[in-house]
């Protein structure tokens, strides 16, 4: 349900990818975000939202799951060293760049923010992912996955 303030009040999935992990991340991403809320009459009003996730996306959930393993370590290893971040710049208490990727049956690859960290954090953090896909050639052709990119742990990593 989206309020009249585009908030989620409640998210729950209809339709399981198969995997009850995958399917608890989606919900927890569709309730970070916020939406336009429908009118009526002009004025905004509370309405329920329906989203059926592209095709590739539920496939992608249930098949090759190592090859999207290796890229997420990778992405957990290889982006503070890539693009460092300075925590001053961080808007949230919890600084993760969410950053998802599409690529289209044509080849094209997009990605877009699902959850900031702030925009030096999530510029970083689409250049890592973007970098690092081309290093992962197991991926199927065409797919849709979120990658977390968590800067605070990075950070503190890095520290050690």
């Amino acid at each position: 349900m989206v309020s009249e303030t585009g908030t989620v009040s409640d998210a729950h999935v209809t339709k399981s990818s198969g995997n009850s992990r995958s399917d608890e991340r989606l919900i927890q991403c569709v309730l970070r975000q916020t939406y336009k809320p429908a009118t009526h009459n002009g004025v905004p009003v509370a309405s329920p939202f329906y989203w059926e996730p592209h095709e590739a996306y539920l496939q992608e959930l249930t098949g090759t799951p190592h090859a999207f393993a290796e890229m997420e370590h990778d992405i957990d290893h290889r982006c503070h060293k890539l693009y460092p971040v300075d925590r001053r710049f961080f808007i949230a208490s919890n600084p993760i760049s969410m950053v998802t990727v599409t690529r289209l049956e044509s080849g094209e690859v997009q990605t877009a923010i699902t959850q900031s960290a702030g925009e030096k954090a999530d510029k970083n953090a689409i250049r890592c992912v973007q970098d690092i896909l081309k290093d992962h050639q197991d991926l199927p052709a065409v797919f849709a996955r979120t990658f977390t990119v968590d800067w605070f742990h990075h950070t503190v990593e890095g520290r050690k």
